[in-house]
This record gives structure tokens, C-alpha cells and sequence, in this order.
């Protein structure tokens, strides 16, 4: 069975790459798309191609589409490049395991496979949206059971009986056909770039040996070079315009390059924090943009053994930028001349900027931080 949006050259080859999971009791393995931007360095050019790729072939087959859900935390930016593909009018809501307060309502449902099982949706205003746009469009980086999104539409369905046929876009699909049939029996249509066996890569990833995570976390507190650009972004994470939402990042990319416009040469890095992963992959591409090798990522939650048999070849254990208890890490770091880390909000935790400059000391490097200014 073909997806008739499978017309692109991306193969399993281009999108795959296994790992090991540091807790193996749920499923041992993790999929890692090198072209992501997400827990492995990737040129931006090469990311924002392959979502955009996803993003016309969804548009030209549902053009009726005025809600796209992303999502938290791998997919977040996927999930803005292909609304961004559609008119300004266009909502862009990611999941998140963030604590908004500001937020009345929400949508609980359970990734069961996922190392943070709960995942929740801004039910604020949801209704409303379901009922102004003709599809809703969930976009995520890899199907492999379809349990989390038959968990996300029941919940939906509860809140919104009427709703609106749902599609399920994803870079990778590996959903046996019996899956599929049970999507499409929930009226869940699937859409993918590449569909790959459902195997289990089980027995190749114990083969990895494992290896270990350096522990950033509790070191001696060290000054960082930060900066607070003021330029406060929309919220994708409660819901934001897609036409807005660009704007505002293009005003934030725009003033981080005049920031950090003395530190482009030799190879830079931009690293994302969490669920924060769009605005740092703009700015890499406009760093790209000017001549200067750059590489882009992402902070993650994501626990992944390290090992040098493996695509993940050293990873670092800090404190969340978010909260202060919550352990995200950064993998596959190596000498850049320029570490500069972009994130959507003051951090919540100071730690969290002192643990990953001292990952980046390991390689000799001191990162600068650049804080959009929160939401508005």
C-alpha cells in the first residue's frame, strides 16, 4: 500500500538512522531522522526542505485545512513548517507536557510508548477551531502503532463529537496494515513521505554497547553570555495564526542576527530548547544563508544510550531550561567555533543554561543565549 503523497525521492535510507533507549522495558528502540534537526545535527536548508516537501503534498490534497496540531516534543517543528504551507488563517497547536496556567482546558491522552507518557492539547477555544476547519491535520515525525494517535482522536471525540475528519501526516510511517485499518475505522486518514516495514529493531540496538552520559547537572555556578531580544513570539502550544506566528519569528531571527552577527564564522551551532525546535532552525537557515556552515538541534527529553556503535555517539544529562526537576540532554556535540542557543522564553530554571555550557565546555566552547521574551 502507497500513500499517493509517497511521489518525493526521500527514502528509508534518507529519514532513518536506529538508536537505543537508556530504558528499554517499553521498547529498546528509538527512530532518529538525521534530517530532523531534532536529537542529531542536520543542515537547516535540508530540514525545512523535507517538511516543506510534506507540507505541498498536504495542501494540494487537503486544502480546506485550517488546523494543524504538532506534535510535543520531536514533531513541534514539523508540525510548523507544514502549517506554514497553508493560508495565514491557518491554526498551528502543538501538544506539550508543559505547565501553562494561563490554560482552562485540556485534552489528556497517553503516548504510551514515550519515556513521558501524558501528553495534553489546549482544549481553550478548541471547539471553535474544530468547527472552522475541514480537516484536522496531526502531523508527527514516525507512526509505528498508531496508539497514541487513536488515544488522541478518542479524547477529541469526547470533546467534540462532530469532528472533523482527521488525517495523520508523518515523515515515516511503519503502521502494519492492520493498524491502518484500525485508524481508518477511528476516520483517521494516513499520510506519509516514506512508509518502511513495521520490524522490530529490538534485536540490532541491544547490540549497541552502551556507554556514558555525562552528568552536567550540579556543577559550579558559572556566568553565561545571555541575551533578551524582547521579541515575544505567539504560542503555538495554546494555538497561533501560522501567518503571525512566521512573522514573529522572522522579527526574532531578524534581531538574533543582528545580536550574534560579530560571532558567524568558521561552524556554527544553533540549538533549540525542547519543544522550542522552529524559531532555532530559521535561524540557522538564515545563518546558512550567509555563507557560514552551520548545524542545527534540539535539547531533548529523550532518554538515548550512548554509544559508538550507534548514531548517538555522546550524549550530556542537564537540567531543563522549563523546570527545574525535569532531565532533558543534548547528544552528539563536537567543536563548533560558535554555540548559539535560541529559546522561546526566559529560562524558568537557571540551572538549565549553566548545565549546557558546561556540556559545550567539554568542547571547548562557550555558548551564547538568546531569549525571545516569552509569549504573547
Amino acid at each position: 500500500m502507497e500513500s499517493i503523497l509517497n511521489n518525493t525521492n526521500y527514502t528509508e535510507q534518507d529519514l532513518l538512522w536506529l538508536a537505543r533507549r537508556q530504558d528499554t522495558s517499553k521498547r529498546a528502540f528509538l527512530l532518529v531522522n538525521p534530517l530532523q534537526a531534532k536529537h542529531v545535527p542536520s543542515r537547516p536548508e535540508a530540514a525545512l526542505e523535507m517538511m516543506s516537501a510534506m507540507g505541498r503534498m498536504l495542501t494540494a490534497e487537503y486544502p480546506d485545512t485550517r488546523l494543524v496540531i504538532g506534535f510535543a516534543e520531536t514533531a513541534t517543528a514539523i508540525g510548523a513548517v507544514v502549517a506554514g504551507c497553508f493560508p495565514d488563517d491557518c491554526v498551528y497547536l502543538t501538544t506539550t507536557r508543559e505547565k501553562l496556567p494561563e490554560v482552562a482546558d485540556w485534552v489528556f491522552f497517553q503516548e504510551e510508548h514515550s519515556h513521558a507518557t501524558e501528553q495534553k492539547l489546549c482544549g481553550d477555544g478548541l471547539r471553535e477551531r474544530l468547527r472552522n476547519t475541514g480537516h484536522v491535520l496531526f502531523v508527527e515525525d514516525e507512526l509505528s502503532t498508531g496508539r497514541t494517535m487513536g488515544n488522541a482522536v478518542r479524547q477529541l471525540r469526547e470533546t467534540c463529537p462532530d469532528l472533523p475528519p482527521v488525517v495523520a501526516a508523518s515523515l515515516l510511517n511503519r503502521l502494519s496494515d492492520e493498524n491502518l485499518d484500525r485508524l481508518q475505522a477511528l476516520g483517521v486518514t494516513c499520510r506519509w513521505l516514506v512508509r518502511i516495514p513495521e520490524e522490530d529493531y529490538t534485536p540490532k540496538v541491544l547490540r549497541y554497547t552502551p556507554q556514558e552520559t555525562v552528568d552536567c547537572r550540579g556543577g559550579a555556578a558559572e556566568a553565561v553570555e545571555e541575551y533578551h531580544l524582547n521579541c515575544p513570539l505567539p504560542n503555538p502550544r495554546i494555538g497561533a495564526a501560522i501567518g503571525l506566528y512566521r512573522q514573529r519569528c522572522g522579527e526574532l531571527v531578524k534581531k538574533a542576527l543582528e545580536t550574534v552577527k560579530d560571532r558567524l564564522r568558521g561552524h556554527v551551532l544553533v540549538l533549540g530548547t525542547e519543544e522550542c525546535m522552529y524559531p532555532a532552525l530559521l535561524l540557522a537557515r538564515a545563518i546558512e544563508q550567509t555563507g557560514t556552515a552551520v548545524a542545527v538541534h534540539a535539547t531533548t527529553r529523550s532518554p538515548i544510550a550512548v554509544s559508538q556503535d550507534s548514531p548517538i555517539t555522546n550524549g550530556y544529562l542537564m537540567s531543563s531550561f522549563y523546570e527545574k526537576d525535569r532531565k532533558t540532554y543534548v547528544y552528539n556535540l563536537q567543536k563548533y567555533d560558535t554555540v548559539l542557543v535560541l529559546s522561546d522564553a526566559v529560562p524558568a530554571n537557571p540551572d538549565g543554561p549553566r548545565d549546557l555550557a558546561a556540556a559545550c565546555g567539554y568542547w571547548g566552547v562557550k555558548p551564547v543565549f538568546l531569549y525571545g521574551g516569552g509569549h504573547v
